[in-house]
């Protein structure tokens, strides 16, 4: 995908992900819970060291990714987003850090990350199943709050408006790396107050 030499600053970077959009979902202040199960295990992760590789330049990363979306045509801020991620393995460190900052991968909007502890005590480095069982919802009103401090989706903050409009799993490879991984029981599960 890169050629002879390792990506540089800047330039694009490799994306291998299935997405899923959610037909008609529930809005975030009407749930009560907005629980994921995943199971994942990490068969291959050998990364080619470059003679310009930089670990934080050229990374891989398997992770799953929310859009919270405010989908109320009514409003202002109508079709804005955040991403709202779940980290599962990077080559980097046995758990993923959080992440909280503007995508600079073309979309411009919030992203959201918590640390990989927040999901799960296991580590996909030691190529065991790991289970990912956690309720979401939480997460996903704690990622507005800091989204709004930090000037995004200000046009509305009203969760009534927000809604987890689809989602994406698997690689983002900015750096030269032969990986595989395998999933099993994805699931997001919402509960609607009564």
């Amino acid at each position: 995908e890169y050629g002879t030499r390792a990506r540089r600053q800047g330039e694009p970077w490799v994306h291998l992900l299935v997405d899923q959009p959610f037909n008609d979902p529930p809005a975030l202040a009407g749930l009560l819970e907005a629980r994921l199960h995943a199971e994942g295990r990490l068969l291959r992760s050998t990364c080619v060291r470059t003679d310009d590789y930089t670990p934080g330049l050229h990374a891989a990363q398997f992770q799953i990714f929310f859009t919270v979306q405010n989908l109320n045509r009514q409003s202002k801020g109508y079709g804005r987003y955040l991403w709202f991620g779940v980290p599962i393995y990077d080559d980097r460190r046995r758990v993923p850090n959080a992440h909280k900052s503007q995508d600079t991968g073309g979309t411009g909007m919030f992203i959201f990350t918590p640390g990989g502890k927040t999901f799960t005590g296991q580590s996909a480095h030691d190529g065991e199943w790991i289970t990912i069982d956690c309720d979401l919802l939480p997460l996903m009103r704690e990622a507005l709050e800091t989204a709004w401090q930090r000037g995004f989706l200000i046009e509305s903050k009203d969760l009534a408006d927000y809604r987890i409009s689809g989602m994406n799993i698997g690689w983002e490879v900015p750096g030269i790396f032969d990986v595989e991984m395998q999933i099993r029981n994805l699931s997001l599960k919402v509960c609607p107050r009564q």
